[in-house]
């Protein structure tokens, strides 16, 4: 699965609120591992945000980015993702500081608001 079929399923479920996937690693991973999922799930999080926008636009203007032709639909007021939050999946393992650069991360990515996190140790 990538997040183009991912954010596919999302959009057809429609939901309120969903979560970004994370290549998660085990606690006694070792820090290059750490740095990989990071940076893995960073760039996850880039392409489901973008897509998250396509999707919260309304059909008529998803088929004009995309190239095709095709009828808004009656009241169509905006696409499926329209109005849903996403919650950012957050990677770093056990390592406090590779957990504080993804959360550094994830706050700076345009369409990120209100970006609170706790970062345990």
């Amino acid at each position: 699965v990538g997040p183009a079929l991912y954010m596919e399923t999302i959009a057809a479920l429609k939901p309120d609120l969903y979560v970004t996937l994370c290549d998660e690693v085990t606690a006694d991973a070792r820090p290059k591992r750490v740095a990989a999922s990071t940076k893995r799930t960073t760039a996850w999080l880039d392409t489901c945000l973008q897509l998250h926008e396509q999707y919260s636009l309304p059909q008529e203007q998803q088929q004009q980015q995309q190239g095709q032709a095709g009828q808004q639909q009656p009241g169509d007021g905006g696409g499926p993702l329209a109005g849903s939050l996403l919650l950012a999946a957050l990677a770093g393992g056990a390592l406090p500081a590779e957990r504080a650069r993804a959360a550094a991360a994830v706050a700076d990515k345009p369409g990120v608001q209100g970006a609170r996190f706790v970062l345990a140790r």
